[in-house]
């Protein structure tokens, strides 16, 4: 074999083993979401959204609506003849006695034809303990319905790709709602690839107001699986996916049931085949360079980029694989850049090649480096920057990669991430042998910037054999990969859902978990002869009206203008919660008499009853 045919396949074998690492994850992700769009397909027509939209919420009232609401939706889609009805409604809380007994007895009524949404989140509490919480429906409405778990889960770029058959919850292995609306009867563990070829945009959606005043053709729900859920932008942000940029709830979880019944959930091929079809273009490379001049045979490499990916994206069109297609993209793109060199100094390349110097890596990987999709930068044993990417010195927030190159690690990338260069040096030197990295998360503030940024990082150190160079010999020597990406906005994303899983959104109190959770510590915190604390709760005299005369806007103003009175009667330590609408409760958890707690209440009273002023209105309520 040539000396360019070795090189070829030590170049697929670098390939091969950047992407086991995850290197090219961006890069293929891109090319599977890109195929939705040029491979699209009709939906079955079986699955129909009921969509709770903000047309809904102005006739029928703020959320949460009164369960009489959700019985009556769910007796008009069983008088019509659903076939399945899910409902993505959280309702693992009590409501009034009578709202509870209406939704149970349609529940009764529609015969088990209902499936009731699970939740679960995870919070952290103040000791920093990690704990999930799993939102059941009431048993009153479980015993008459079948469950299904309804949690949509991110992958690592914020996009939505993926859902589960099932989840283990409390030693309950709960099939998710897509997979019982789509009929899957196998295993429930494991995710499965959403197909967003599917077109969304086809799948029936009908006003929730229409359903329930009776405005909807039997025709549109006879034998068909109907999902009832929230897509109000103010209620629910879209979730970000591919294909179509964002999508709601209900209509993402239509998607997902709409793949199972398609038979459609996709499946990415391994790297095994990736690394094999690698090997095989490295070859064909070759015998199309013996048999065309250079000019011919880049063409050559051009054209059959493109028949691959044509290819890919008819197999996954006609059956549900992605091929993955990134290594040989890559692969195909070196090959011609090593050809390119070749022809420009054909005696320097070869001679390049034979010195096994660190500028080899460099030059083969220097496009595949600099347009990765991650933060990558490769440093030697003096701790200088040998090579990095856009995207890192975009992530760490400096001016292109010419200001890296030749830089002290040390004084470019966190503290943090410069210590587990180090230590990677130092594991080197001590075994020779390099270990698994751990792919590990820090955070930090770039100069010049007010916001702390988190990355995921993994360091990966290699060793480099010696070889003559120059009439002299360099020695075996070793460097590291840095790789890391931003995860900023993930992180974010999770404050922020473990925020509203604790608190109010629109007062900022604590919200009912957040109180039960404190009120149980209070509990277990009573010594044997303790005295105990207080609890207060109270609602608000005549909301409703100001609610509907003066409008929601002033509604929420009024509802925080008396969470901001109520609290500063409060001292360090007492529990000020929302648990919706007007309802608000106090924990006292220290000892409190009667008569102070009494007191108390009078003056809750007094503040709440004190004048509001709120806009260009003056408003005078009550308290109970």
């Amino acid at each position: 074999m040539t000396k360019l045919g070795i090189l070829f396949f030590f170049v697929a074998a670098v390939i091969f083993f950047t992407s086991s690492q995850g290197t090219f994850t961006g890069f293929r992700d891109s090319i599977a979401d890109f195929r939705f769009e040029i491979a699209a397909r009709a939906p079955t027509g079986g699955v129909v959204v009921i969509d709770i939209d903000a047309v809904s919420l102005d006739a029928v009232g703020p959320w949460p609506w009164p369960r009489e609401i959700h019985a009556r939706m769910v007796d008009r889609l069983t008088e019509l003849g659903a076939a399945e009805i899910a409902l993505e409604i959280d309702l693992s809380d009590r409501s009034t006695p009578q709202g509870d007994a209406a939704l149970e007895a349609a529940l009764k009524r529609a015969g088990g034809g209902v499936i009731l949404a699970i939740f679960n989140h995870s919070t952290v509490s103040s000791a920093g303990e990690r704990r999930i919480h799993i939102n059941r429906p009431l048993e009153r409405f479980a015993s008459h319905a079948w469950g299904g778990t309804a949690n949509i889960l991110a992958d690592d770029d914020g996009r939505v790709r993926r859902f589960s058959y099932g989840e283990d919850i409390e030693g309950d292995q709960i099939p998710s709602l897509p997979a019982l609306l789509g009929g899957h009867f196998g295993p429930m563990e494991g995710l499965f690839n959403i197909d967003f070829g599917i077109r969304a945009g086809e799948i029936d959606r009908i006003s929730a107001i229409d359903l329930i005043e009776g405005r909807i053709d039997r025709a549109r729900v006879e034998n068909r699986k109907v999902l009832v859920g929230i897509g109000a932008g103010e209620l629910r942000n879209p979730f970000p996916v591919p294909a179509y940029g964002a999508l709601t709830g209900p209509r993402l979880l239509a998607l997902a049931t709409e793949t199972i019944l398609q038979g459609r959930a996709l499946i990415m091929t391994g790297p095994l085949l990736g690394g094999a079809g690698l090997g095989l273009l490295a070859l064909l490379t070759l015998i199309i360079l013996r048999r065309y001049r250079t000019s011919i045979t880049l063409l050559l490499l051009a054209v059959l980029s493109g028949a691959l990916e044509v290819a890919a994206t008819a197999v996954q069109f006609v059956a549900p694989i992605v091929v993955d297609t990134s290594q040989w993209h890559v692969g195909l793109l070196s090959f011609g850049g090593f050809i390119l060199a070749r022809e420009f100094d054909a005696h320097r390349f070869l001679l390049y090649v034979s010195r096994r110097d660190e500028r080899n890596a460099r030059a083969v990987l220097d496009q595949v480096v600099t347009d990765n999709f991650d933060g990558v930068i490769i440093a030697g044993e003096d701790r200088l920057i040998q090579s990095a990417s856009l995207v890192a010195a975009d992530i760490l927030q400096l001016d292109g990669t010419a200001s890296l190159v030749g830089e002290a690690i040390e004084n470019i990338v966190p503290a943090e991430m410069a210590t587990a260069i180090d230590a990677a040096f130092a594991t080197m030197a001590e075994t020779d042998e390099p270990l698994m990295p751990p792919v590990t998360e820090c955070k930090f503030q770039p100069p010049g910037a007010k916001e702390i940024r988190f990355v995921e990082y993994v360091v990966t150190p290699s060793r480099l054999e010696g070889g003559a160079a120059d009439g002299g010999v360099l020695p075996e020597r070793y460097i590291v990969c840095l790789t890391f990406r931003d995860i900023t906005e993930k992180r974010r994303a999770d404050e922020r859902l473990a925020y509203l899983a604790r608190n109010d959104p629109l007062t900022g109190l604590a919200n009912r978990n957040e109180y039960c959770e404190r009120l149980d510590m209070a509990v277990s915190n009573l010594g044997h002869d303790a005295k105990g604390g207080a609890l207060i709760s109270f609602d608000l005299d005549r909301f409703r009206n100001i609610n509907d005369t003066l409008g929601h806007d002033t509604g929420d103003l009024l509802l925080q203008t008396v969470a901001h009175r109520v609290d500063t009667l409060l001292e360090e330590g007492d529990t000020l919660a929302r648990f919706g609408g007007d309802e608000f409760a106090i924990l006292l958890p220290r000892y409190t008499s009667r008569v102070a707690a009494a007191r108390l209440a009078d003056r809750i009273i007094e503040v709440v009853s004190a004048p509001m002023a709120l806009g260009r209105h003056r408003i005078v309520i009550g308290t109970s």
